[in-house]
């Protein structure tokens, strides 16, 4: 599942309660990995602010998880840089 944080309040709970829930229906004993992928260009400065604004996100969604009761050492938590993506995104994949 992608979530693209391209505006203010983006509305990613009820997508990602229903992906969670169907993963955990195919494969109970699933973990997942979050990967907070941020822009590559600009310089320095924007990589860096860029890269603060993905982790936050994915901390976000992190959250949202755990708090929807999934067991938090059932998540990795990563980074990557993406020169395809134009903004903050989370990526969450079943590992």
């Amino acid at each position: 599942m992608k979530i693209k944080f391209d505006r203010a309040n983006v509305e990613y709970e009820q997508p990602v309660y229903a992906a969670l829930d169907e993963a955990m229906k195919k494969y109970p004993s699933a973990r997942f990995e979050l990967v907070a992928i941020e822009p590559t260009g600009g310089n320095a400065a924007q990589a860096a602010i860029e890269s603060a604004r993905s982790r936050r996100n994915a901390e976000k969604v992190l959250k949202t998880l755990t708090q929807m009761g999934l067991d938090q050492n059932r998540l990795d938590l990563a980074t990557a840089q993406s020169s395809s993506a134009t903004t903050s995104e989370v990526h969450i994949y079943i590992r």
